[in-house]
Parts: structure tokens; C-alpha cells; sequence
């Protein structure tokens, strides 16, 4: 060992809610988590070279030239195809090994950011029966992290990919989707008409219009696709979690369906949610959207200062399942990850020299402090 590492006796046990625990990660895992981070460099390296002259990837038809434009593309892009994955297990892909349901990279870094919101995923995996699948898959894929440096280091098997594929429909290597599909299925908030959204749905000014000639919806937006989103929302009632109103579940420090069902009901009592006589669930999401002119605005003032509203309606922000806003939550984890690629700890092998090494096992007993002082009752803790 260098003269200069600092001396550290790594506990065999840590002191977790008043309890000697084994610890609950350790140097195999930070160092798989490390590559996947790395992976994740290797991803934007590659996006930011498609306008290089003499690129062997080349450039997508229809892909915007700009760099940012490109990052934040290739970034929704992901998005939709980790919303087309979760939609597409089953609970039988839980047992599959690792090696053959690990995703794309860009599916895996929108899922890492999308963790890194615990509350928020934790009740998307109680609320939403999509993603049920997804934690259960998530447990597996933990399983198996200290393995990770290992499978992410070579070569996608070919059961990985063909599993992808066979799934989503899309191809494998996400620059390479990109190349064939810059595009996204929406459906219109009131008729139901599918409408392929062109790359632009990645704006904040995004507008579409309906084909139908018979709809009157004028103008398609996000603020009129998330609103389609909550209506449906505020109307399920079959007596589950996924009756919930996103951001109503997870009270602080415990789960609480009965304030979820408070909070919801303190919401239907406002006229502009009142279902008309004899009129079917449909008919009433659309009466919803119609009484609040299509518009979240609206209905906010509707709501006014009633506890919770402001939590609720940041988690309608589009049209996906997710209560995260996943495009902006990757482009904020993606500064911290160019921080470990300047510190050099997503390079391969950097930890293995011992006096790298230790760094890791400071990390190690400073996150059982942390989870140590959550138990303690001092901070926010999340049951998942």
C-alpha cells in the first residue's frame, strides 16, 4: 500500500436503526455501478460525434444537427423506448438472468435516473401495473450487480438482443433506431386517433392536430395530453393502488392509501369533476377535459390552494404512465456523470490499485451513516 493511502479498517458490520447489519453493498456492486455510468459516457460520446466527418455511426435522417438538440432527442427517444420495454414484460422475466433482460444503454439511463427519484418510483411501482413488473425485474437486476462489471464490459449476448427485439419491436442499438424512427404514437386526449407525433414533441411549444374531421379537439399540446392523463386518472376507482392519484400514496415516511383516498375525494368534490347522468367512464374523462377547457391551468385554479395539489399536478406533465418527467431527469443525472468521468472513476480498472480502492469503502460506510440516520427518524425515509 502507498505511503500517501489513508489507514481504513472496514467494519464487518454496520449500525443500521439500532442494529448490527451486514453491509448492504459492497465493492463488486459500487464497481458495476461505476461501469454503468461508464456506458452511459460511451452513449453521449457517440451521439456527440454523429456529425463528425469520417463517423463510422453516420447521421439518422431527420436527426437535428445541433448537439444539445441531438442529446436531448436521442434522450426522449429512450424514454419511449423504456415506456414500449415496460409495457412489454411479463412477471416470468423476473427469473430470466440477468444477461438476457438487461436493456439497451439508453434504456438502462433513463431507468437509473428515473431510481434516483425513490419516492416517486416506488409509488409508480405500487400504483401502476406496468411497472409492478419493472420493480420486480429491478430486485432481480440488484441480484446481480456485483456481475454487472462483467456483462456490460463484453459483448450484448444474442439472447439479450433478440429478447429486445422480440419485445419492443425496435432495434437494439439505440443510435440505430434512431436512424429509423424519430417519431412518437400519441393518442388524440378526446377521439382516440392514433397520430404519429414528428421529433418536435420533445419542445416545450409542441402542437399537433387531430386527423379526425370529426373531432373537435383544435390543437393537441403536452398540457392536453397530460390532462387526458390525470382524467383518467381521477376517475378509476376499482379499489387498488392504481385507483391513486400520483403523488398521494407515499405520505411522508410511510405508505397511506387511505390520505390518497382523502385527497382524492377532496378533488371530486369540485363541480368540474362531477360525472354527468348515465354518462360512461369515457364520457366522463372527456367531460373532465371539456368542463377545464383542455388546459391543467384551468383546472389548477379549479383545485386552488387544496393540500397536495401542487404534487399532484407536477406529476402530469405529458402523456406517459410516468409520474417523473424522465427527459429532463436524465439531462440532470448527466452532469453528475461527466463528474465521475473528470474524476477518471468510470475509466476501467481505476480501482483496482488498493489505495483507489479505499475510496470505495469510504463510500461504503458513509451510505450505512446515511441509511443509519434515516432509521434514526432524522430523515426521510422511503419504504419500497
Amino acid at each position: 500500500m502507498s505511503s500517501t493511502t489513508p489507514q481504513f479498517s472496514f467494519p464487518m458490520t454496520f449500525d443500521v436503526g439500532g442494529q448490527q447489519t451486514e453491509p448492504l453493498i459492497n465493492v463488486a456492486q459500487l464497481r458495476g455501478h461505476l461501469v454503468l455510468l461508464d456506458q452511459f459516457v460511451q452513449l453521449q460520446s457517440k451521439v456527440d460525434a454523429l456529425n463528425d466527418l469520417g463517423s463510422s455511426i453516420g447521421h439518422p435522417p431527420d436527426m437535428p444537427r445541433n448537439k444539445d438538440t441531438q442529446r436531448k432527442m436521442i434522450i426522449g427517444l429512450a424514454v419511449e423506448r423504456f415506456s414500449i420495454w415496460c409495457l412489454s414484460m411479463k412477471e416470468t422475466d423476473a427469473k430470466l438472468p440477468v444477461e438476457e433482460i438487461l436493456p439497451p444503454v439508453d434504456v438502462l439511463m433513463v431507468w437509473h435516473a428515473y431510481m434516483l427519484n425513490p419516492a416517486r418510483y416506488a409509488e409508480d411501482c405500487a400504483r401502476i401495473p406496468a411497472l409492478k413488473i419493472l420493480k420486480l425485474v429491478g430486485t432481480s437486476l440488484f441480484t446481480a450487480l456485483d456481475r454487472l462489471s462483467e456483462i456490460l464490459r463484453s459483448p450484448p449476448s444474442r439472447a439479450r438482443i433478440t429478447g429486445w427485439i422480440s419485445k419492443t419491436q425496435r432495434m437494439f442499438d439505440p443510435l440505430e433506431d434512431a436512424a429509423h424512427s424519430v417519431s412518437m404514437a400519441i393518442l388524440c386526449p378526446k377521439c382516440r386517433s392514433p397520430i404519429e407525433a414528428p421529433e418536435g414533441y420533445l419542445d416545450e411549444g409542441f402542437a399537433v392536430v387531430c386527423k379526425n374531421p370529426d373531432c373537435t379537439v383544435q390543437l393537441i399540446t403536452k398540457d392536453t395530453l397530460a390532462i387526458r392523463k390525470l382524467a383518467e386518472d381521477l376517475v378509476r376507482d376499482d379499489g387498488t393502488y392504481h385507483s391513486c392519484l400520483a403523488g398521494t400514496l407515499h405520505a411522508p415516511e410511510k405508505w397511506d392509501s387511505h390520505h390518497a383516498k382523502l385527497t382524492k375525494d377532496a378533488f371530486m368534490r369540485n363541480p368540474c369533476f362531477e360525472r354527468p347522468a348515465s354518462a360512461t367512464e369515457e364520457e366522463w374523462i372527456v367531460s373532465i377535459m371539456e368542463k377545464n377547457d383542455y388546459k391543467l391551468e384551468t383546472m389548477k385554479r379549479a383545485v386552488g390552494d387544496l393540500k397536495w395539489a401542487e404534487r399532484i399536478f407536477s406529476a402530469y406533465v405529458d402523456h406517459r404512465m410516468f409520474s417523473e418527467e424522465l427527459v429532463n431527469a436524465v439531462i440532470r443525472q448527466a452532469s453528475f456523470v461527466e463528474k465521475m468521468r473528470d474524476l477518471h472513476w468510470t475509466e476501467p480498472n481505476y480501482f483496482d490499485e488498493e489505495e483507489h480502492e479505499v475510496v470505495l469503502l469510504y463510500a461504503i460506510a458513509r451510505y450505512h451513516a446515511l441509511v443509519n440516520f434515516e432509521h434514526s427518524g432524522f430523515g426521510f425515509r422511503v419504504d419500497t
